[in-house]
C-alpha cells in the first residue's frame, strides 16, 4: 500500500499464483493487468513455441489494442513461471514505454519484490528466486537498449519493508498495551534476512538448516559468514545463529525465566 499513487493506473503483475489479479486489488490495485490477459487478447506476442506461431499465422499486432494498454507501471510481485513468455513481454513494455508499438528511450517504472538471488526447497541444491529473474531481465534490458534497468526494490533487504514492519509491530503492541522491545530478523538468508536485519535496526538470526546450512552449529551468537554472492567480498555476521527457529524460542524463553 506504499505505492498509492500506482493504485489507480494500469499496472502490470507479473509472477505466478492463479489469484495473482486478486492479490494486486487486495492491495489497492484498480486496474492490474496479469500475463493471462495478454495471452487471451495478444497471443501472437508469445511465439516461443514453433508450433504456436504457425498455428497463430499472423504476428501483425492488431491496429486497436486491449484498453488496458498503454500499460503504466510494472510489478513483478513473486517468480514467474513461464520465464520465456513473462521476459519477452516485459521487455517489450520496457523497450516502448509500455504502448507496444514503436521503441522509446523512457523506461516504463518496475518495482520488483524480493531481491533473493536463490531459496532453500527440499532439493539438495539452491533454487532462483526472483532476484535472479530480475537480474536476468535486466543484462536483457541493457544489452537491446544500451540502458541500465532502474528498480525500485521491496521487500527484504529494503529499508522500506522493515520500516513498515515496524510501524505494524509497534501498533500492534500499544493496542495490547505493550512497547516494542528487541526485534529478531530471522531467515536462512546471509544476504537478505542477516544484511537486511543488521541494517535495519533489527537484531540478525541466521538459521543454519536452510540455504544456509551448517549442522554442526546448534547455537551461537556473533557468526560471520560468507556471503553467496560473488559480488559481495566483505564478511557479514549474524548476531545470532540458530539450527531451526524452534532452538532460538527456547533460549528466548529461557532468558525471559
Amino acid at each position: 500500500r506504499t505505492f498509492t499513487s500506482w493504485h489507480d493506473r494500469h499496472v502490470f503483475f507479473a509472477g505466478q499464483g492463479s489469484s495473482l489479479s486478486q492479490t494486486a486489488r487486495d492491495l489497492g490495485f484498480t486496474k492490474p493487468v496479469v500475463l493471462e490477459d495478454f495471452v487471451r487478447d495478444l497471443p501472437m506476442f508469445d511465439v516461443i513455441n514453433h508450433r504456436k506461431r504457425m498455428a497463430l499465422n499472423s504476428g501483425v499486432l492488431p491496429s486497436t489494442l486491449p484498453s488496458y494498454v498503454p500499460i503504466e507501471g510494472i510489478v513483478i510481485a513473486n517468480t514467474p513461471v513461464d520465464w520465456d513468455a513473462h521476459v519477452q513481454l516485459l521487455l517489450d513494455l520496457l523497450l516502448t514505454n509500455g504502448a507496444l508499438r514503436s521503441s522509446s528511450k523512457t523506461q516504463l517504472p518496475l518495482i520488483a519484490c524480493n531481491p533473493d538471488l536463490v531459496w532453500a526447497s527440499e532439493y539438495h541444491l539452491p533454487r532462483v528466486a526472483n532476484g535472479a529473474f530480475v537480474h536476468m531481465l535486466a543484462a536483457l534490458y541493457q544489452e537491446m537498449s544500451g540502458r541500465q534497468l532502474q528498480v525500485t526494490w521491496c521487500g527484504k533487504p529494503t529499508q522500506v519493508t522493515y520500516r513498515y514492519a515496524l510501524q505494524i509491530l509497534e501498533q500492534n503492541a500499544a493496542q495490547l498495551g505493550l512497547r516494542l522491545g528487541e526485534v529478531y530478523g530471522i531467515g536462512d538468508n546471509v544476504d537478505v534476512d542477516v544484511v537486511g536485519a543488521n541494517k535495519n535496526g533489527a537484531t540478525s538470526v541466521l538459521v543454519c538448516s536452510g540455504l544456509y546450512r551448517n549442522n554442526d552449529i546448534k547455537f551461537a551468537r556473533n557468526l560471520t559468514v560468507r556471503s553467496k554472492r560473488d559480488s559481495v567480498t566483505s564478511p557479514i555476521t549474524a548476531s545470532y545463529a540458530t539450527q531451526t527457529i524452534g532452538h532460538f524460542i527456547d533460549y528466548l524463553l529461557e532468558e525471559e525465566g
